[in-house]
């Protein structure tokens, strides 16, 4: 690679003049002068020196050559301006007073008016006090408007649900005694004097009343459809089994009747085939006897 001696740039190895500034790469022969426009080194060095400039005027610097770059002077630093007279109390007592004065008499000067008092002396600061900096004489940038679009508005919150009704978990009804579970004997219900219902006895007890599990009333024979205006008590009467003998056992003072005997609370009455049964003087059945 040839390189360049004005431009300092890397040309082919055949290449006669540099690409960039057109500078002869190839050196003269023994001999030879070559003509300005054939090197541009050869254009810096037929160049005539500017003229130096006189001793007692100087003259403005020329601009430089091609390819050369101007220095700039750094300017010379700022100096500080001298420090204010601090003035005593009394120096300050004076001034007023003399200021005093001269607006009783109407001698006002024009720039106590407009608030400068060019005349009256600086005053010193407070001992005590930390000298503040000096307020800056720019012009206030102006406030910028904030162009943001408004953030979204929050969509409306939703109702609370109230809160739900606590579910009241209904007791167990209590285990029954089993026995052989064939159904040895039966309770027919009437109503209207008609066989309405007939309901098995295959527990050694076996409570009727109405059916509430507010109270734990879960009675094996319900009579809530057949008591409509709820005259039979939740819990009202047992039937007993021993062996194949069975008994009547009212709990309740609410009327139980059999046959034509009326049988009191806590009173056992012992049950053949084909008796009746009244339970609060509204609720018939008949108690058969099976085999």
């Amino acid at each position: 690679m040839k390189l360049c001696p004005i431009c300092e740039t890397e040309n082919k190895p055949q290449a006669t003049h540099c690409e960039v500034c057109g500078e002869r790469l190839a050196p003269p022969a023994p001999g030879q002068t070559l003509a300005p426009e054939e090197s541009v080194m050869a254009q810096i060095k037929a160049t005539p020196p500017p003229p130096a400039p006189s001793p007692t005027q100087a003259t403005p610097a020329s601009p430089a050559a091609a390819g050369a770059f101007v220095k700039e002077e750094a300017a010379p630093p700022a100096q500080a301006p001298p420090p204010k007279k601090a003035i005593s109390d009394a120096d300050l007592e004076a001034a007023f007073a003399a200021l005093k004065g001269r607006v009783d008499s109407g001698d006002v000067p024009e720039d106590v008016l407009t608030g400068t008092l060019s005349d009256l002396p600086p005053l010193a600061p407070p001992a005590s006090a930390t000298p503040s900096a000096p307020a800056s004489s720019a012009t206030p940038a102006p406030a910028q408007v904030d162009r943001r679009p408004p953030p979204p508005t929050p969509p409306p919150a939703l109702p609370t649900p109230p809160p739900a009704a606590p579910v009241r978990r209904e007791p167990e009804p209590p285990p029954r005694i089993i026995s052989s579970g064939m159904p040895d004997a039966r309770l027919v219900v009437y109503q209207n004097k008609q066989p309405a219902h007939t309901h098995p006895i295959v527990n050694d007890e076996t409570l009727i009343g109405r059916y509430d599990p507010l109270s734990g009333s879960y009675p094996d024979l319900d009579v809530t459809e057949f008591d409509k205006d709820g005259r039979t008590s939740r819990k009202h009467v047992y039937i007993y089994r021993n062996n194949r003998d069975y008994f009547l056992y009212p709990i309740s003072n609410g009327g139980t009747q059999l046959g034509q005997e009326i049988v009191e609370m806590g009173q056992r009455k012992q049950l053949k085939d084909g008796d009746v049964i009244i339970l609060a003087a509204s609720l018939a059945m008949k108690f058969h006897i099976d085999g």
